[in-house]
């Protein structure tokens, strides 16, 4: 368990620093930990992280095929390239504003690309930031 913890906390250090532009993107940090940490953490440990967290992991920030934006919130083991979203509306400004969605029960909609956070406006990055969205309650999709 402490092996595991010390790959939760690398990873989410090197996603959620406090100046955004030092944060690294889900995937890179996925990159560093298995390059980088390797001699550091329990290897073993490392790639069953990184095949846990998948394709998209957590924090990343995507472009829906309807042209919404969105924060990964929770990967989907049944189906990895459907997770569970928090999606920007046009005009939110704060947390309370964005809403939840899991893309495993909207088949029509598909994630198109990864959107690097140093390219999206300063203040919907500020809400879509993972340390930001606090209360929000995630259960077990069925």
């Amino acid at each position: 368990l402490p092996r595991l913890v010390r790959v939760v906390m690398e990873y989410n250090q090197l996603t959620n620093q406090c100046e955004a532009p030092s944060s690294l993107l889900p995937t890179q940090a996925l990159s560093y930990l298995y390059v980088k940490m390797k001699n550091q953490c329990d290897f073993d440990v490392i790639q069953a992280f990184i095949a846990t967290v998948t394709v998209y992991p957590p924090g990343s920030l995507v472009l829906l095929s309807d042209g919404t934006m969105g924060v990964v919130l929770k990967t989907n083991e049944q189906e990895r390239m459907r997770p569970l979203l928090v999606l920007y509306k046009e005009g939110a400004s704060q947390v309370e504003d964005l809403t939840l969605l899991d893309l495993s029960r909207h088949q029509d909609l598909t994630i198109e690309k990864t959107l690097d956070p140093k390219e999206i406006d300063p203040q919907i990055r500020t809400i879509l930031t993972p340390s930001n969205l606090k209360g929000y309650f995630i259960s077990p999709t069925y």
